[in-house]
C-alpha cells in the first residue's frame, strides 16, 4: 500500500481591497492535498467555497511549520467559532418554512 510522501494545504484566493487601496488575497484553507510514494494524487475538501468572488481555482501551499513566519503568502486566518448564545437557540418551530 502507498504512503504518503508530501503534503499540501489546498487553498482558495479570496480578493480584497485594503483601506490603502492595494489588492490583496485572503487564503482561505479549504482541504489538502496528499502525494503518494507511487505517484498518485489526492485531494480532500474539507470545504467548499461559495460566493461571487470564487472563480473555480484553488492553490496548494507547503503547510507553514509551527512558529513558521509567512513570506511568500498572506498567513492565513485560523477559524474561531463564537460561544453559543441565546440569540442562536432557536426551535423548529421558529423557521420560516
Amino acid at each position: 500500500m502507498a504512503s504518503p510522501k508530501r503534503r499540501f494545504d489546498v487553498c482558495a484566493g479570496r480578493p480584497y481591497t485594503t483601506g490603502n487601496g492595494e489588492e490583496k488575497k485572503h487564503w482561505i484553507n479549504v482541504g489538502r492535498l496528499t502525494e503518494w510514494d507511487d505517484g498518485g494524487l489526492s485531494i480532500e475538501l474539507h470545504a467548499t467555497p461559495t460566493g461571487s468572488w470564487f472563480d473555480g481555482r484553488l492553490y496548494c501551499f507547503e503547510p507553514k511549520r509551527e512558529g513558521e513566519q509567512s513570506t511568500a503568502r498572506q498567513a492565513r486566518p485560523t477559524r474561531r467559532e463564537a460561544p453559543p448564545s441565546k440569540a442562536d437557540d432557536f426551535s423548529d418551530d421558529d423557521l420560516p418554512f
